[in-house]
């Protein structure tokens, strides 16, 4: 997944000029530990009748890798999980989930959708020029 994630934003930079992307693996977010933390930024040139200037957008959300080795194999472990994801969603973080099988089976498509969260639309033309149909 992470290989995937990469390749899509070092495309996506292309892509989208004067944007930046970042992966952060197993970041630790107070007691808990998340497969990847990932961020998009971009800046808006606004014309000011003062004078131009740039404003900052940025967006982030957690990435969740679940194998099923691991993932919710017992209630209690099911339990711990889903308190998991309240917490971080109480702390304003949004947390994107994939299964082990999405991943096996496209891990761009699995990368194009968090990008597709990040920018806050459908990209069928960064899609098209992926190879990869969205539709």
């Amino acid at each position: 997944m992470a290989m995937a994630l990469e390749r899509a934003f070092l495309i996506a930079r292309w892509y989208y000029p004067g944007t930046d992307f970042s992966i952060i693996p197993q970041l630790e977010i107070d007691q808990y530990r998340v497969d990847f933390s990932v961020s998009f930024s971009y800046y808006d040139e606004i014309y000011d009748p003062k004078g131009d200037r740039t404003e900052a957008h940025h967006k982030s959300c957690i990435v969740e890798c679940d194998g099923h080795d691991y993932y919710e194999r017992t209630r209690k472990q099911a339990q711990h999980d889903k308190a998991r994801d309240r917490y971080l969603q109480s702390k304003g973080y949004h947390v994107l989930h994939f299964t082990g099988s999405e991943i096996y089976r496209s891990p761009m498509k699995c990368a194009v959708d968090v990008l597709q969260f990040l920018i806050g639309e459908s990209t069928p033309e960064f899609c098209a020029y992926l190879g990869w149909d969205n539709g």
